[in-house]
């Protein structure tokens, strides 16, 4: 089975854009996204992705970079849908097809993934709402 992955960059959260000290907008759907929503995911999202920062400077790259370079390593992911505002965008995460990260880098980004899956509750998916349910579990 092949994976087409959607918002890889969880709206701008693994670009690096976004720090705990970011005011979050209000009245945008990324206001709605529950990795922004919830104040304590979107605090340990922030940490990781600054984590991912530190392994981004080490290979000369961005943070989107790295994070695209890890997702496309993932077994079954055949492509990623990365939205895009610029064309500066564009090229930086064209860029992460030059991003080789080393199996325990891979790793290191995983178990940090599943710090923030850990406290996201039911249901641990990205965008944690169902439009017709709310925060509810979708039935």
């Amino acid at each position: 089975m092949a994976v087409l992955c959607y918002a890889p960059l969880a709206q701008g959260l693994l670009t690096g854009r976004y720090r705990a000290e970011t005011p979050l907008e209000t009245g945008t759907a990324r206001s709605q996204n529950f990795l922004f929503k919830n104040r304590d995911v979107y605090l340990k999202a922030c940490e990781v992705a600054a984590r991912m920062g530190g392994i981004a400077e080490k290979h000369g790259a961005t943070t989107a970079q790295v994070s695209l370079a890890w997702l496309v390593s993932q077994p079954g992911v055949t492509s990623v849908l990365a939205g895009t505002r610029t064309p500066e965008h564009i090229r930086d995460s064209a860029g992460a097809a030059n991003v080789e990260l080393s199996k325990e880098e891979l790793d290191r980004i995983h178990a940090w993934g599943r710090e923030v899956t850990d406290i996201m509750g039911h249901p641990r998916v990205m965008w944690g709402w169902w439009p017709d349910k709310g925060l509810e579990e979708k039935k």
